[in-house]
Protein backbone atom coordinates (compact mmCIF):
# COMPACT_ATOMS: atom_id res chain seq x y z
CA UNK A 1 0.00 0.00 0.00
CA UNK A 2 1.34 3.48 -0.60
CA UNK A 3 -0.34 5.05 2.38
CA UNK A 4 0.06 4.92 5.96
CA UNK A 5 -3.00 3.11 7.80
CA UNK A 6 -4.91 4.67 10.64
CA UNK A 7 -7.64 2.15 11.83
CA UNK A 8 -10.48 3.16 13.91
CA UNK A 9 -9.37 1.03 16.90
CA UNK A 10 -11.42 1.32 19.95
CA UNK A 11 -14.16 3.72 17.81
CA UNK A 12 -15.81 0.36 16.82
CA UNK A 13 -18.86 0.56 19.21
CA UNK A 14 -20.58 4.30 17.40
CA UNK A 15 -19.48 3.44 13.87
CA UNK A 16 -20.82 -0.29 14.22
CA UNK A 17 -24.52 1.10 15.65
CA UNK A 18 -24.61 4.02 12.99
CA UNK A 19 -24.83 0.85 10.28
CA UNK A 20 -28.58 0.61 10.85
CA UNK A 21 -29.37 4.15 10.57
CA UNK A 22 -27.49 5.38 8.10
CA UNK A 23 -29.36 6.18 4.95
CA UNK A 24 -28.54 6.56 1.53
CA UNK A 25 -28.44 10.16 1.26
CA UNK A 26 -26.98 10.78 4.51
CA UNK A 27 -23.58 12.24 4.75
CA UNK A 28 -21.15 11.77 7.49
CA UNK A 29 -18.29 13.98 8.78
CA UNK A 30 -15.65 12.31 11.08
CA UNK A 31 -11.94 11.98 11.71
CA UNK A 32 -8.91 11.22 10.12
CA UNK A 33 -9.87 7.21 10.91
CA UNK A 34 -12.76 7.03 8.60
CA UNK A 35 -12.71 3.31 7.30
CA UNK A 36 -15.14 2.34 10.45
CA UNK A 37 -17.58 5.26 9.30
CA UNK A 38 -16.31 4.23 5.68
CA UNK A 39 -18.17 0.92 5.66
CA UNK A 40 -20.98 1.47 8.02
CA UNK A 41 -22.33 3.96 5.18
CA UNK A 42 -22.13 0.10 2.97
CA UNK A 43 -19.51 1.89 0.43
CA UNK A 44 -17.69 -0.21 -1.64
CA UNK A 45 -14.60 -2.06 -0.17
CA UNK A 46 -13.37 -2.72 -3.15
CA UNK A 47 -13.21 0.75 -3.71
CA UNK A 48 -11.90 1.43 -0.28
CA UNK A 49 -8.74 -1.37 -0.81
CA UNK A 50 -7.87 0.42 -4.45
CA UNK A 51 -7.79 3.60 -2.80
CA UNK A 52 -4.80 2.33 -0.25
CA UNK A 53 -2.88 1.19 -3.19
CA UNK A 54 -3.04 4.41 -5.03
CA UNK A 55 -4.88 3.15 -7.86
CA UNK A 56 -7.62 5.04 -10.25
CA UNK A 57 -10.64 3.05 -9.31
CA UNK A 58 -9.95 4.27 -5.81
CA UNK A 59 -13.15 5.95 -3.77
CA UNK A 60 -10.84 8.97 -4.37
CA UNK A 61 -9.50 8.26 -7.49
CA UNK A 62 -6.26 6.80 -5.83
CA UNK A 63 -5.22 10.27 -3.96
CA UNK A 64 -6.34 10.38 -0.62
CA UNK A 65 -5.03 7.59 0.81
CA UNK A 66 -6.18 6.17 4.22
CA UNK A 67 -6.28 9.23 5.96
CA UNK A 68 -8.69 11.20 4.04
CA UNK A 69 -11.07 8.55 2.58
CA UNK A 70 -14.14 9.48 1.56
CA UNK A 71 -16.84 8.21 -0.79
CA UNK A 72 -19.36 10.32 -2.85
Amino acid sequence: MRCPMRFCSGQEAIVSSSYFFLQKNDFVLSHHRSHGYYLAKKCSLNDMISEFYGKENGSNSGLAGSQELSYI
